[in-house]
């Protein structure tokens, strides 16, 4: 049973992820990177990782249906869902792994932050490339998808540091303290 003070930092964090993919932003700048991360912070149970995917596949609903509805029938997925939710899973443990072998210092969590982009950038185009059909399947082909995405990246980070530091903030203002509470990674 989860306790209040990981409760209600859960529904802000499902609750940013899900506005800051409706809002008009530049592409990959919104929080999920920074959510998984911050989830993987907070608590080592797989149900906050839960949360931030609830937040992802309710905010696909509406962008799919609502926002982007041009397919006449209702869509209960994206295409390629299941290769993004791997994705942040990975990005999910490689994060719990990081942040509990480093310090609980801020420039810790924001260099697993940064590296969080930086994994989430190379398997999620390494699977446009292997299930997409934009680019050739050969090494040629893999290298075009990875400098195409590029862009992508430089957003990816910024949004993903941004939403970190929104989410250090208010838990920093949530605990009532001048550095990173050590919640127990259990």
């Amino acid at each position: 049973m989860m306790n209040i003070k990981l409760i209600l930092p859960l529904i802000f964090i499902a609750f940013t992820v899900f506005i800051s993919r409706l809002i008009p932003h530049q592409p990959n700048f919104t929080a999920m990177i920074a959510a998984v991360v911050f989830a993987a912070r907070i608590n080592r149970r797989l149900s906050t990782l839960f949360v931030v995917f609830l937040a992802l596949l309710m905010s696909d609903l509406v962008i799919n249906n609502f926002i982007y509805a041009n397919h006449g029938s209702f869509k209960w997925l994206s295409s390629g869902v299941i290769w993004l939710l791997a994705c942040y899973t990975v990005v999910y443990f490689a994060g719990k792994y990081f942040l509990k072998r480093n310090s609980q210092s801020i420039m810790s969590y924001l260099s697993t932050a940064t590296g969080a982009s930086l994994i989430f950038f190379v398997l999620s185009n390494f699977a446009v490339w292997a299930t997409g059909n934009l680019y050739p399947k050969t090494l040629l082909g893999l290298e075009s998808c990875f400098i195409a995405a590029i862009p992508f990246l430089s957003y990816e980070l910024a949004g993903n540091l941004f939403y970190s530091a929104i989410f250090l903030v208010t838990y920093f203002i949530w605990n009532r303290q001048a550095n990173l509470a050590p919640l127990p990674l259990n």
